[in-house]
Parts: structure tokens; C-alpha cells; sequence
């Protein structure tokens, strides 16, 4: 009985060898056919991830880490605005009394805002830009929704001025900057000046 049984045995163990080389080729023809699709070339353009690495989709990951001040006409106050996970602040610096303060009430233009274009806004991401502040530091002037406003910091009231202009006009904190250029080419200049007539006298000599 027992050499009867051996055969069949035998044969069952190949069977089962077999079917798991059948299944293990499988598998590796499945998995060269994935590699296979992996490595294909793109042929079409992928919109939808492109947008994913844009500078205006990355920016709301993306937080302030420097302050660039916004000088106040001829004085020595200036204005910057900063970014975090919180949201987006205003600021005030006075060097001469060494304080910084909210340029101006974020509750309170949230709130006005609101009325004026009839949608609840976040105090934090006040959805303004292109601000600029007239000399005297009373009125602030933003963009939103391509229309201007007006606010005056002292009165707290707002004031819709219209479509905004299509160029923003030149920031205080640009003319400035423009403006020290200018005065260090001066006197450079005055300096290669003199430098030239010293030279002149000496030869002279």
C-alpha cells in the first residue's frame, strides 16, 4: 500500500510546484507590464500639477521672513505689512518714541469692508492690496476687487473712489530711495570734482 500511494504523492507535489511557477510568472509579467506603463513618456501636458508649483498657488504657504519699510513722506515713520500663519498685519513704526503700533484698527476696516461689498471678511486676511499712505500718515489708499478705496486712519471711515488705475503709481518708499541715489551721486561727483582740481593745482606747483 504504501508504494501504491508514492506515485500519487509525487505527482500532487509537482502539480502544487507547478501552479505556484505558473502564478509567480504571472506575477512577474504583471509587474514588468506596471514597470513598463510606469516609464512611459508623458505625452500630455499636466495642467492641474504645474498649478500645484505656481508662485500664487505656493504663496499661501509661504510666510514673510523681512521687513520692508514704506517711509512716510519726508519723515521718519514708515509702514510694512507681515505675513504669518495667522494671517497678514499692519504695521506703524515711530523710531523717534521707539513703538510700533497697528497702522490701523483691522476689526474695524474688517467691518466696514464687509458692508461695502456685502461678504463677511477675516480681520486677519483682509483681502486689500496695493496700499499706499499719503504724507502726512492720515489716509491709507488698497485695491479690492479692482476697485479703490479711501480710509482715514484718525476717522475711521471709508470712502469708494472708484475703478482702480490700472498702474500703481510710485510708492513714497520708491521716490525716496530714488531720491538718496541721486544725492550719493551728487556728491560723488562734487568729490571727483574737487579731487580734479587739487590734481590741476598741484601740476602747477
Amino acid at each position: 500500500m504504501n508504494i501504491s500511494h508514492r506515485p500519487s504523492t509525487h505527482r500532487r507535489s509537482l502539480t502544487v510546484l507547478l501552479v505556484r511557477f505558473l502564478i509567480l510568472g504571472g506575477l512577474v509579467i504583471v509587474a514588468d507590464r506596471s514597470v513598463a506603463q510606469e516609464l512611459q513618456p508623458v505625452v500630455k501636458p499636466n495642467y492641474a500639477q504645474a498649478r500645484q508649483y505656481s508662485s500664487r498657488y505656493l504663496r499661501q504657504f509661504v510666510y514673510d521672513s523681512s521687513v520692508k519699510p514704506n517711509w512716510i513722506g519726508e519723515t521718519d515713520e514708515f509702514w510694512y505689512s507681515f505675513r504669518t500663519s495667522q494671517g497678514t498685519r499692519y504695521y506703524r513704526v515711530k523710531p523717534q518714541d521707539a513703538s510700533k503700533e497697528p497702522l490701523f484698527d483691522h476689526v474695524k476696516l474688517a467691518s466696514l469692508l464687509s458692508e461695502e461689498i456685502r461678504k463677511p471678511l477675516d480681520s486677519a486676511n483682509l483681502p486689500i492690496s496695493r496700499v499706499e499712505i499719503d504724507d502726512q500718515g492720515k489716509t491709507i489708499k488698497f485695491v479690492v476687487d479692482k476697485l479703490q478705496y479711501e480710509y482715514d486712519l484718525e476717522g475711521e471711515e471709508l470712502k469708494k473712489l472708484g475703478k482702480a488705475p490700472a498702474s500703481r503709481t510710485r510708492s513714497r518708499s520708491g521716490s525716496r530711495e530714488e531720491r538718496e541715489d541721486r544725492e550719493r551721486d551728487r556728491k560723488e561727483e562734487e568729490q571727483r570734482k574737487e579731487k580734479n582740481v587739487k590734481e590741476k593745482d598741484s601740476e602747477k606747483d
